[in-house]
């Protein structure tokens, strides 16, 4: 627990797949085995949208139709079978292992309560059965971010989609919040990431709606920020999927003479 030393990952997202021979996916994951074997990878983090099972067709409430689209996924593509079965693999959904945009704001409106159950359920079958266990909250259900580390460097993997209700200003519940302050409190001299499923710093000028930078959310963002700025927590990078490109931005952060660099 307290080794330090280098060691490599790999991060990504977004594993659109639907196509078949249009957009075959064996060549990247036989990439991403390539790169992994270059850089002696210990694990990957899958930072969601492993499947997207709402394309090209809105998705069903039955539990087999979600079961498909990862066995599409991965079953049906031989490098993306055998890498997932050689290497650690930490995962965390998004709003296609869902329906586009996901919000419990839309339950009952855009969203069925049945979408939903049978979508985690399946989540809970392919991807959640192989992370670290999280407690079940008798008033919000199960509970999916968690946290792990690598000898001595910690990562705490967020839920910014189960939780989610932007009508409450909510990207995460005010108990998964909790949890990472303290987690960031206890390992404020650390080196750690922060892995979450759609930007944190990025300020982004479309689907505005969907990201940390969102008016709904900007509260929740900016009590994070004057967390980590009040208590001279540093050395946090963010790691996030959902943007279709790979990036390194930062957030320069300044009150009261304190300066603190965020890097995703």
């Amino acid at each position: 627990p307290d080794a330090k030393s280098e060691f490599s990952f790999l991060l990504g997202s977004c594993n659109l797949h639907v196509f078949g021979a249009l957009k075959n996916p064996d060549s990247v994951w036989m990439r991403v085995s390539e790169v992994s074997n270059k850089h002696t990878a210990k694990f990957m983090i899958h930072c969601g949208d492993q499947i997207y099972a709402d394309i090209p067709f809105a998705p069903d409430a039955d539990p087999d139709f979600y079961r498909n689209k990862y066995l599409d996924a991965w079953e049906d593509c031989y490098p993306a079978r055998r890498f997932l079965s050689a290497r650690t693999q930490y995962m965390i959904l998004d709003d296609h292992e869902i329906s586009d945009n996901f919000d419990n704001g839309s339950l009952n409106t855009r969203y069925s309560h049945a979408l939903k159950r049978v979508a985690i359920q399946a989540y809970n079958e392919f991807q959640h059965s192989h992370n670290p266990d999280t407690a079940n909250d008798p008033v919000n259900g199960r509970q999916y971010f968690y946290s792990f580390n690598y000898g001595k460097t910690p990562f705490f993997v967020l839920d910014t989609r189960t939780e989610r209700n932007a009508s409450k200003g909510q990207m995460i519940s005010r108990m998964q919040l909790n949890c990472l302050k303290n987690w960031l409190g206890e390992h404020a001299s650390n080196t750690k990431f922060v892995v979450t499923s759609v930007p944190f710093v990025t300020q982004r000028k479309t689907e505005l709606n969907d990201k940390w930078c969102s008016t709904e959310f900007n509260q929740q963002r900016y009590e994070i920020l004057d967390y980590l700025l009040g208590n001279n927590i540093g050395k946090t990078i963010f790691l996030t999927g959902d943007m279709h490109a790979s990036y390194h931005a930062t957030m320069t952060v300044k009150r009261a003479g304190k300066t603190l660099t965020i890097h995703e």
